[in-house]
């Protein structure tokens, strides 16, 4: 998903035509995407209780965790793209 916000951040800064258009899918998208994950999110709770499975990581914790992976990836990808230039 990230991806696709570089490429939509890239169009908009050089000067797409089609750029509200592009920013109204970027939010529609963002929208979903945050539905969709507070549905897991329920979905993964209800069959732990079902099972009898304590969440051995808070929330938070596990949103902490996943900013920590994504940023790492991301600091990994630009290193990458400046030994290629």
């Amino acid at each position: 998903m990230s991806e696709l916000r570089e490429m939509a951040s890239t169009m908009l800064a050089n000067g797409q035509a089609h750029g509200d258009y592009i920013r109204k899918c970027m939010s529609d998208l963002d929208r979903q995407y945050k539905d969709y994950t507070s549905r897991v999110d329920a979905y993964k709770l209800s069959l732990e209780r079902t099972l009898g499975i304590k969440n051995r990581e808070p929330k938070s914790d596990l949103a902490e965790s996943h900013k920590v992976l994504h940023r790492e990836q991301n600091e990994d990808k630009r290193k990458s793209a400046r030994k290629r230039e």
